[in-house]
């Protein structure tokens, strides 16, 4: 696996013993152990609501809203262009309009690159 620009910057990504071959399959890190001088941007509460208050029409136009505010968030905190490549972890909240007994459906996404 080639080597990413948060290893770079000192973070290091383990593994436990057996478990690097579904790591490298899946583009996971079992533990990313973080360098006590290394900056942390925390980013939530980006909605899928366009910069005029609309809600977009369709579930995936409103998820692609959200994301490109986490961009621009990450580019606000001084990140460039290539902000994702530095981002080691997404945690995604979705709730789903119209659904009587509204499920979350939580999903998680480390990046070992």
């Amino acid at each position: 696996m080639a080597e990413s620009k948060l290893a770079a910057h000192g973070l290091r990504f383990v593994n436990w013993p057996g478990g690097e071959a579904a790591a490298e399959r899946f583009g996971i890190s079992h533990a990313v152990i973080i360098p006590p001088n290394t900056q942390t941007v925390t980013i939530g509460g980006q909605l899928g609501i366009k910069d005029d208050g609309t809600v977009p029409e369709s579930l995936e136009d409103e998820v692609t809203e959200a994301f490109d505010h986490v961009t621009r968030s990450l580019k606000a905190a001084g990140l460039g262009d290539d902000a994702w490549e530095y981002v080691y972890e997404v945690v995604a909240i979705v709730k789903l309009r119209g659904v009587t007994q509204s499920p979350e459906l939580m999903l998680t996404r480390g990046r070992t690159s």
